[in-house]
C-alpha cells in the first residue's frame, strides 16, 4: 500500500499515563530517563547476515536458471 510520501515509523512501546503527563511537553518521563555514565550494551544482529546470505544465494540461483535457459 502507498504512505502517499509519509515517513513509516515503528513503535517500540506505548505508556498510558492515568490522568495524563504531567511533564514538560517535549520532555521524557522519568522513567525514561536514564543516569548519567549508563549506556546500553548495544545488541547483535545476526539476522541481517542471515538476510544477506540468503539474498545473495537466491540472486545466483536466478541468474544461474536464467543463464540456462
Amino acid at each position: 500500500p502507498s504512505t502517499s510520501g509519509l515517513t513509516v515509523k515503528w513503535v517500540d512501546e506505548i505508556r498510558v499515563y492515568t490522568g495524563g503527563y504531567q511533564g514538560e511537553k517535549g520532555d521524557l518521563a522519568g522513567s525514561l530517563t536514564t543516569p548519567e555514565g549508563t549506556a546500553a550494551e548495544p545488541t547483535e544482529a545476526p539476522l541481517s547476515l542471515l538476510v544477506t546470505v540468503l539474498a545473495v544465494a537466491g540472486a545466483a540461483i536466478l541468474c544461474a536458471r536464467r543463464g540456462g535457459a
